[in-house]
């Protein structure tokens, strides 16, 4: 096995807005390297944010308003990293408004500062069972290895997994309530009989009138996934020689519809089983979790999956490119679960469990396993 070969530095001036959001939530979650870690620090410290970042620090206020009205307790790993970033920005704020400087500050400036805390919670915030704000916007986007809370014009609440996107119909208030997702999403809709919620996905449309479920429809995954926590939901097929069809799931269910047919892959992915079929929903017992919905509450979790589904998520989980080039390890199962754990970790101890896997770092973000 090979070590992790990091970047000796990240030119602040070079980092794009996507990638100072990643490395924000990749910290809170504990997945940043030393050099990221470094790197976040001195760009809070220095004052030198971009406009564009100044203004992503704000849209995160709200956020932080509703964590404090919500009374949610915040944990002692988490509330220690936000009082040293507001150390950092805070006593930057104080030593550019020295006199002697005579620097006048924008009201951006001190509004990064306050808002620096509502993008750290931001993370936090999303995997608890709060209140979210009320969203107006009619696109949502979770970058990779971030998870996002959502609460719809309707009452329904959304968890968006890393790497999704969902957007609302134009009459979503008005008429039926449709929205269409690329991702993965945790849905808990609230019911109202005269407007169905409708899911559009690239294989499917789910249609329900109050109940909590979870969608798994990634572009570059050879599958797409409905699995049903409870309720009662209906799932139409759009996929040739399977439109129209439609299935009823019970609580504790999940629907799997693979996207080619049988022989075909997508994007080099094997499709295991054609045709759509309804399994059953079980709690791990070593997991003590459902795998389905385990990231809804910032676990990563993985039951007798195969080593190319496992990659599959670690993609999404930690922003980065997955890459087997040892076929005959893709369909090794593995079982585990992890929270707040960084990569190097989590892949020891998958090796550990599958002693002829080996893996290696190309870069920072590219994961190699043969």
């Amino acid at each position: 096995m090979e070590k992790f070969h990091r970047a000796s530095s990240i030119k602040r001036e070079k980092v794009p807005l996507a990638d100072f959001n990643t490395i924000f939530v990749r910290y809170l979650n504990n997945n940043c390297s030393p050099e990221e870690t470094a790197f976040l620090m001195e760009q809070l410290a220095s004052g030198e944010l971009t406009e564009e970042q100044q203004q992503l620090l704000e849209q995160h206020i709200t956020n932080w308003t509703a964590l404090q009205q919500n009374g949610e307790p915040i944990p002692a790993t988490l509330q220690n990293k936000l009082d040293n970033i507001k150390k950092l920005v805070d006593t930057e704020v104080i030593r550019q408004t020295q006199p002697a400087k005579q620097v006048k500050l924008s009201w951006r400036t001190y509004a990064a500062a306050a808002a620096v805390t509502g993008l750290v919670v931001v993370g936090y915030w999303g995997f608890k069972n709060l209140s979210p704000i009320v969203e107006k916007t009619k696109t949502f986007a979770a970058q990779p290895g971030e998870r996002r809370s959502l609460r719809l014009p309707d009452g329904s609440q959304v968890i968006l997994n890393g790497e999704s996107n969902l957007v609302l119909s134009e009459n979503f208030t008005t008429g039926n309530r449709e929205v269409t997702l690329s991702g993965e999403a945790y849905f808990d809709v609230s019911q109202n009989a005269a407007h169905p919620f409708i899911i559009h996905t690239m294989t499917m449309d789910i249609e329900v009138l109050g109940t909590a479920f979870n969608v798994r429809s990634y572009p570059d995954e050879a599958a797409e996934e409905t699995s049903l926590i409870r309720g009662k939901v209906q799932v139409t097929l759009k996929k040739e020689g399977e439109s129209g069809k439609s299935y009823i799931l019970l609580p504790m269910q999940k629907l799997v519809v693979a996207k080619s047919r049988q022989g075909d892959s997508a994007n080099n992915h094997t499709v295991s089983s054609p045709t759509p079929h309804v399994d059953s929903l079980f709690k791990n017992r070593l997991l003590n979790n459902l795998p389905e919905t385990a990231w809804t509450e910032n676990k990563l979790a993985f039951d007798n999956a195969t080593l190319e589904t496992v990659a599959d998520k670690m993609e999404k989980w930690y922003g980065i490119t997955v890459e087997i080039k040892n076929d005959a390890i893709k369909n090794i199962p593995y079982t585990g679960s992890f929270e707040g754990e960084t990569l190097e970790k989590v892949m020891d101890a998958i090796k550990y469990s599958i002693p002829m896997l080996h893996y290696k770092m190309e870069g920072s973000r590219k994961l190699i396993l043969y």
